[in-house]
């Protein structure tokens, strides 16, 4: 059953270009940024978010990881990795889903997205912060390197 801050999150990400949305109570946090920077940022700012719900267009596992860190313990997904599933079970979020999906695609869709490969073998939501902060740099260089 979803609560009152899941369903306004989700009304936000549904009637919005936001991809994330953050509902408590009155506090609203959205952001139509796309990937996974935005919810990074969040954790490398410490946040708790553990008072509220979260919607997120796509959610594979290296999201999951990190919605775990902000202390999220309710979220909904509009796309869902079979991943990120497994980490809200082993952590104990509730969560609910429009379409469950193997694996996140990336951008191009020729492969899988560069964040679920970088946390691929992350263990923990700590490792996975590291090795998403890691590649997030790598693709910001990368991209200042052509331009």
């Amino acid at each position: 059953m979803m609560n009152e801050n899941l369903i306004k999150a989700k009304e936000i990400i549904e009637l919005s270009d936001a991809v994330f949305a953050y509902v408590c109570g009155n506090e609203r946090i959205v952001s139509s940024a796309k990937g996974i920077g935005f919810v990074a940022s969040l954790c490398n700012d410490k946040k708790d978010l553990s008072q509220g719900a979260a919607a997120d267009k796509i959610v594979g596992k290296a999201a999951a990881m990190l919605f775990v860190l902000l202390g999220l313990k309710n979220v909904y997904a509009e796309i869902i990795s079979e991943g990120a599933i497994e980490v809200f079970e082993r952590y104990g979020v509730e969560y609910s889903f429009g379409t469950k999906t193997e694996a996140i695609i990336n951008r191009k869709g020729d492969g899988l997205c560069p964040m679920e490969m970088a946390a691929k073998d992350a263990q923990t939501p700590e490792e996975t912060l590291v090795a998403v902060n890691k590649k997030l740099e790598e693709l910001r260089k990368k991209a200042a390197s052509r331009s």
